[in-house]
């Protein structure tokens, strides 16, 4: 009797340990019960790659007739009858195919990946945030409300992302939700600005300032300029006419010093803490007149080569109403058409590779840090706490000094053990710009004239454009 029941509060024990397990997320783990479940878990994901979606769409939320038909490459085609309907669906689609890109490329820029991750890129998040791409984020968003339609644009994208998000069972959420056991959050258009300052930190977030200040402090400016000098735009020509003579070399070794190693606490000194983007990031393109073609028709090619990504940083879409009709290449996130034509004008976009960052040595008064040198006089900072939800961990705390020059990126309190100066960055990202709707009028553009009327509005990041 006594084996019979120690048997069975074993069972019982054992049943209840397997149902914490599989009901409970264990570490990196998802909650396994519902993970494996066929009913909810990643079973429901699997997809038949041969199906289309319906050529007509009705949802909550559209004011007038619309249907979102799918090419042979599964390429959608939007058809609205206002631009209302046009941009809530562009974000519905792009939403029921790439939510969770949406989602993590602007936790990136918000710097948001610890509190569904983990305490492991808390230091990735408070890097963002002391770079100012939040901050720059919310001085766009601002400008961007000051445009009626930008701001239409934005909330009715938002409004169509969301729409799709709403209709959501925890069955059908994406894969990686269900691997890291966390919910989709609404979109928002302060998500959109967020996307565009990512970009921004993609395309203009590489620079050599603190290498350059090291080469500087060994070599002196003189010797600094002959190995690095500034050209100007008219001398940027790769091409080198046959039997060029060059002159003699003017810059002769210096005898006198053994060694062009600086010492290792000058490295230290100026020593970049933070990761960068590649620095290769860019694009090609060209263009040629119908004067020289077959048809008679201009040809205009443009070859964004960004980050190798899976999914792609793109996502080809034809957007249509009575008055528009655009197509090419979007980038999920953000609305309207980023590179591609209409039925008047193509346009392309490459990387200028632009330094469009500077950075600012500070120095306080004192501990506090309530005050800064600047011009001789004492500027008052300002102060911004920053909080971060850290999963597994809770709320964690990160005060971000601000000062004319910018927020102070690293500090005493960030420096990876590298650097003793207080550095302020100034960023043209830092900078509130309305990017949506330089391409807002790039997409309903008819003449030259348009389209130098769009790019004015464009500011960040630098690009070549291409017409």
């Amino acid at each position: 009797m006594a084996f019979r029941l120690l048997r069975w509060i074993f069972l019982l024990l054992s049943t209840l340990a397997l149902w914490w397990v599989y009901a409970h997320k264990t570490g990196p783990l998802p909650p396994l019960g519902h993970f494996f479940s066929p009913f909810e878990g990643f079973w429901q994901n699997a997809e038949n790659v041969t199906e289309t979606q319906p050529a007509g769409i009705k949802i909550p939320g559209l004011t007038s007739g619309a249907s979102v038909t799918y090419d042979d490459r599964l390429v959608p085609h939007i058809f609205a009858e206002n631009e209302q309907d046009l941009y809530f669906l562009q974000g519905y689609v792009t939403a029921s195919h790439r939510l969770w890109q949406m989602d993590m490329q602007v936790r990136v820029a918000e710097g948001r990946l610890s509190e569904v991750i983990g305490e492991n890129l808390l230091q990735k998040d408070i890097e963002a945030r002391r770079i100012g791409l939040k901050l720059g984020a919310q001085r766009s968003l601002a400008f961007m409300n000051l445009d009626p339609k930008s701001k239409m644009i934005a909330e009715r994208y938002a409004a169509g992302v969301n729409a799709w998000i709403n209709q959501l069972a925890p069955k059908n959420y994406p894969l990686e939700y269900k691997l890291l056991d966390f919910k989709p959050e609404a979109w928002t258009p302060f998500k959109t600005a967020l996307l565009l300052k990512y970009m921004a930190n993609m395309l203009t977030g590489y620079e050599n300032d603190f290498e350059n200040s090291n080469a500087v402090k060994l070599l002196g400016y003189n010797v600094f300029d002959e190995l690095f000098p500034n050209f100007p735009d008219t001398l940027l020509d790769p091409v080198v006419p046959l039997g060029t003579i060059f002159p003699l070399a003017t810059l002769l070794p210096d005898t006198q010093r053994t060694s062009f190693r600086p010492n290792t606490e000058e490295i230290a000194a100026v020593a970049y803490p933070f990761d960068r983007p590649e620095a290769d990031y860019g694009s090609n393109n060209w263009a040629v007149s119908g004067s020289r073609t077959a048809s008679g028709k201009p040809i205009l090619c443009n070859d964004p080569h960004l980050g190798l990504n899976l999914p792609s940083i793109w996502f080809e879409i034809q957007l249509h109403t009575p008055t528009m009709n655009v197509y090419g290449a979007s980038i999920p996130g953000a609305p309207c058409v980023i590179s591609g034509f209409n039925d008047s004008i193509a346009w392309g976009i490459t990387n200028a590779a632009m330094d469009v960052k500077d950075w600012y040595s500070i120095e306080f008064r004192d501990s506090k840090r309530t005050e800064y040198l600047y011009d001789g006089e004492w500027k008052p900072t300002s102060y911004v706490v920053e909080r971060f939800y850290v999963r597994g961990k809770g709320l964690v705390y990160d005060t971000i000094i601000h000062t004319l020059h910018g927020p102070v990126a690293f500090d005493k309190t960030l420096n990876h053990g590298v650097e003793t100066v207080n550095r302020a960055l100034r960023w043209t990202a830092h900078d509130p710009s309305n990017e949506l709707i330089a391409f807002y009028k790039l997409n309903s553009g008819a003449n030259y004239t348009d389209y130098v009327s769009a790019v004015s509005n464009y500011k960040c990041p630098g690009q070549n454009f291409v017409f």
